[in-house]
């Protein structure tokens, strides 16, 4: 039998996945699926031995095999691979739909996938990218272009994201800080609705329109004066510039969806606290 905890939770929040029924020392393959909002399949598995109790519990035994080896909690969803070349795993409908990961148990090694080679277990978990009474708003009607997610009531203190490289308007880091507690302005930069087409000079004063805009929301915290800038991958030199142009406020960097750090430490004692932390997986490339 396979058990998971949290059938229901934010794509950020641990799994805890065990298995108990099997026989003393029996190698079994533990595998996960998903299928992305453009229909392309993703997927991981790994191979683990059961303890004297006949048991798997994903906290305490090591891969030994697979995608990933050793103890990694959340290799299964941290190593998720595509069956297509050159496919990201990014949320783009944050609000209506949650990931649906489908998680099977077969009693024996599975080198390949089979259809012939059914499970003898399977479970299907939701991991949402907003929590409940989060609210989206599009941010239109000025230059700035982005989307603003407030969790209920409030204020809170207001941040930032700038998710480059890909353009666009990427939500599921903001809608994600937003479950935790922030103001979260995901910003569109370019390649997005009247934005440049690609990224050439960078607009200083674009980015400062949308912190004065996040500032003066009744919903951020004016007591803090600052707005954080969380910028992996953003154009470089963005937030070191933005220091001299806005003094209220501090630059963050290096969150990512798989195991965030940031650099002021009020925020990375509340990101912590949030379950942000999972440690940066190691993962087999097929």
């Amino acid at each position: 039998h396979a058990h998971v905890l949290l059938m229901k939770s934010l794509a950020d929040e641990p799994l805890k996945i065990q298995v108990s029924g099997l026989l003393p020392s029996q190698l079994v393959t533990l595998q996960a699926s998903l299928t992305n909002e453009k229909g392309v399949l993703f997927s991981s598995k790994a191979f683990y031995r059961s303890d004297k109790a006949g048991e798997v519990d994903l906290e305490r035994a090591a891969a030994t095999g697979g995608d990933y080896t050793g103890v990694q909690p959340m290799g299964l969803l941290q190593c998720l691979q595509p069956e297509k070349l050159f496919h990201r795993l990014i949320k783009k409908d944050v609000m209506q739909s949650p990931f649906r990961v489908r998680l099977d148990l077969f009693d024996s090694l599975l080198v390949s996938s089979s259809a012939h080679v059914l499970p003898v277990a399977s479970q299907t978990v939701e991991r949402w990218y907003v929590a409940p009474g989060v609210q989206r708003v599009q941010i239109r009607g000025t230059r700035v272009r982005g989307a603003l997610f407030l969790p209920p009531e409030g204020p809170f203190p207001g941040l930032i994201d700038l998710f480059g490289g890909v353009g666009g308007l990427i939500e599921f880091r903001a809608s994600l800080l937003a479950s935790h507690g922030f103001a979260a302005l995901a910003l569109a930069y370019f390649a997005y609705d009247d934005l440049p087409g690609f990224l050439g000079e960078v607009d200083l004063e674009y980015f400062e329109e949308a912190i004065n805009m996040l500032l003066s929301h009744p919903k951020v915290l004016s007591a803090h004066r600052y707005i954080g800038v969380e910028r992996h991958r953003a154009p470089s030199g963005v937030s070191p510039k933005l220091l001299l142009l806005r003094p209220a406020l501090r630059a963050e960097s290096g969150a990512e969806l798989r195991g965030a750090s940031f650099g002021s430490l009020s925020l990375r004692a509340e990101l912590r606290l949030a379950g942000w932390r999972w440690g940066r997986a190691v993962c087999r490339h097929r």
